[in-house]
């Protein structure tokens, strides 16, 4: 990304870990992904989620513009499902950011879109249960199988810097 945007994403993450530092809290920002230009920063601070509300989210839609989203994770864990579903359904959505507590940064970009991601993780996850009865590793363990197979087949690309 150019230089702006690298400096944006920096500044957002730092107001993101300063604001939510020791609390449970998330927050996602969406920046165009050319400028850096912040178009929404999500205001309702959810417990361990994070979304936009109505008016933001017809901001982003209506800019007709490429973002990214960069958002924090107070246990410092890598990219919920959810947030994997969100990428692969949102056209505008060029990459995630995920800034951890921890220190943890990761980022995943480049989804191919023509595939079913929702079937893909399903199938995952319903082998994973003959696996792992309990319904938390079985999640755990289909995600694993799903970052894996993404960046292995190509259907997203995924990094971790820390």
């Amino acid at each position: 990304y150019p230089k702006q945007v690298q400096d944006s994403l920096h500044k957002e993450a730092i107001y993101i870990l300063n604001k939510m530092n020791g609390k449970a809290n998330e927050i996602v920002s969406a920046l165009d992904v050319r400028t850096g230009e912040i178009l929404a920063r999500s205001d309702a601070e959810g417990i361990l989620k994070s979304s936009f509300n109505k008016k933001q989210y017809e901001k982003i839609i209506l800019s007709g513009k490429k973002i990214v989203l960069v958002h924090n994770h107070p246990c410092g864990g890598r990219f919920s499902f959810v947030d994997i579903k969100t990428c692969f359904k949102n056209d505008m959505i060029a990459a995630s950011v995920v800034i951890g507590h921890d220190g943890s940064v990761r980022i995943i970009h480049d989804f191919d879109r023509s595939i079913d991601i929702e079937s893909l993780y399903r199938n995952l996850y319903n082998d994973a249960k003959e696996i792992y009865p309990l319904k938390s590793k079985a999640e755990e363990y289909a995600l694993t199988k799903l970052y894996k197979w993404g960046n292995k087949e190509g259907g997203f690309k995924y990094g971790k810097f820390k």
